[in-house]
């Protein structure tokens, strides 16, 4: 009886070894499926930083200033406000500074842009000498602004991990680190819209309200206030996309919004129309937000063509133009991505896609929609008034829509991750 006694406890405990291990084994299993059938903040974090040490490890190899992104105004216009402390300066006193000779030249500063956003980069940026080291900090609110996308897809729920790394890869494809490597505001609008796409994510987010939707709140106000700080056509583009996706909350969840402070939504106007300040300013000296100032109009006239082209001719060499300054493989990449967003955010916006997720990704749609709408006809109109005027060259420039980047690229994926393998890119319910 005691050997077979042994026995039994020997098999038992064999059993049991078995046992745990198909347990271990299950739950690796399990915590493998999870890891790359569902997104992570982790992962964003993670991902966000490889970007922003991309971006780093890129701009080595950068010439300082680099002329094609007016580094050179930007910079200086930053040094201007850093030596004169003028908090709301002249723009028709500031002049271009000589990385040659370290010194101010006589020519005139060719940036019209509100002041605010360069304070913003000056409270970081140390100017002793102005050398490649200021792009640090614009570097850095660019992968702050990339983290809050990648954030943004994995509150939305419509991201797998392997969806992350794509937006990322895909990211890089796109040239998106040439526009985050270089000293200038774009940087504060790109921050700006990450974090007004990651405030709508989450305000939409059915599984949270009161407390939550009221950091979402302020988060989309902070980033439509970082854009109206940095630049006009930011300030345009992220404020339509935040209020009309306000409006539609207003109107298709009306007991949650009757949830909201509205001495917050005061506090959050009051904040915007702050930063919208300086613009009452420039159209007190020049009548425009957007002024010709005599840099501006130095650049126009110099840079002028002899031929006008007709409106339509103009349209086609606009969209020729913003393409070729997206670097020479942009026909397939950005030809792609703004075609499939483009068909993609009209599908959901006037129409049903099979399989919708929880997630509403109409109303981001068509805030998008009207935002991008609305802002590319006022651009096109502007721009084709000098060149009518000056016969300045079309200026269609892709990184004058990065502040939206987030829900172009939400579309985007929602879309190809329906096709085929892509579906990997979605999440997947875990057993």
């Amino acid at each position: 009886m005691g050997r077979q006694g042994v026995f039994c406890d020997n098999r038992n405990d064999h059993f049991v070894q078995w046992r745990f291990l198909s347990c271990c084994l299950s739950s690796w299993g399990s915590a493998m499926n999870a890891l790359f059938s569902r997104s992570s903040w982790i992962a964003a974090i993670v991902l966000a930083a490889l970007f922003g040490a991309f971006c780093f490890h890129e701009t080595a190899g950068i010439a300082f200033p680099y002329v094609n992104l007016d580094e050179q105004g930007h910079v200086s216009y930053a040094l201007h406000l850093k030596q004169s402390q003028e908090y709301f300066p002249s723009l028709t006193q500031m002049r271009l500074y000589d990385f040659v000779q370290m010194r101010w030249s006589d020519e005139p500063n060719f940036i019209n842009h509100p002041a605010l956003g360069y304070h913003l980069l000056n409270l970081f940026t140390d100017f002793d000498p102005p050398d490649g080291g200021v792009r640090t900090v614009p570097i850095a609110f660019f992968a702050l602004g990339f983290a809050a996308i990648l954030i943004g897809f994995h509150a939305s729920g419509l991201f797998s991990n392997l969806g992350l790394a794509a937006v990322t890869m895909f990211c890089v494809l796109l040239k998106l680190q040439r526009f985050g490597e270089t000293f200038s505001n774009d940087s504060i609008a790109f921050l700006g819209g990450g974090l007004a796409f990651l405030g709508t994510v989450l305000l939409w987010n059915r599984t949270s309200f009161e407390r939550p939707a009221h950091a979402a709140l302020a988060l989309g106000a902070l980033g439509m206030a970082l854009c109206i700080a940095a630049k006009l056509n930011a300030a345009v583009l992220v404020g339509v996309f935040v209020l009309t996706s306000l409006a539609f909350f207003a109107y298709g969840r009306q007991e949650d919004f009757r949830k909201v402070s509205r001495l917050l939504l005061a506090l959050l106007v009051l904040v915007c129309l702050g930063m919208a300040l300086p613009y009452f300013f420039l159209v007190q000296e020049f009548g425009t937000p957007a002024p010709n100032t005599p840099g501006q109009i130095k650049m126009l006239t110099e840079g002028g063509q002899a031929l006008r082209l007709g409106l339509g001719p103009y349209l086609f060499q606009s969209l020729k133009g913003a393409l070729e300054n997206a670097g020479p493989d942009a026909f397939f990449t950005y030809g792609l991505f703004g075609g499939v967003t483009a068909v993609a955010a009209i599908a959901v916006s006037f129409g049903r896609m099979a399989g919708e997720s929880d997630f509403p990704t109409r109303p981001i749609a068509r805030a998008a929609l009207m935002a991008t709408a609305l802002t590319l006809a006022l651009h096109l109109s502007f721009s084709f008034q000098r060149h009518v005027q000056y016969g300045w060259q079309p200026e269609l420039y892709p990184r004058y829509y990065f502040p939206l980047l987030g829900p172009y690229l939400l579309l985007f994926f929602h879309t190809v991750s329906r096709w085929g393998p892509l579906r990997a890119f979605a999440p997947r319910l875990t057993e």
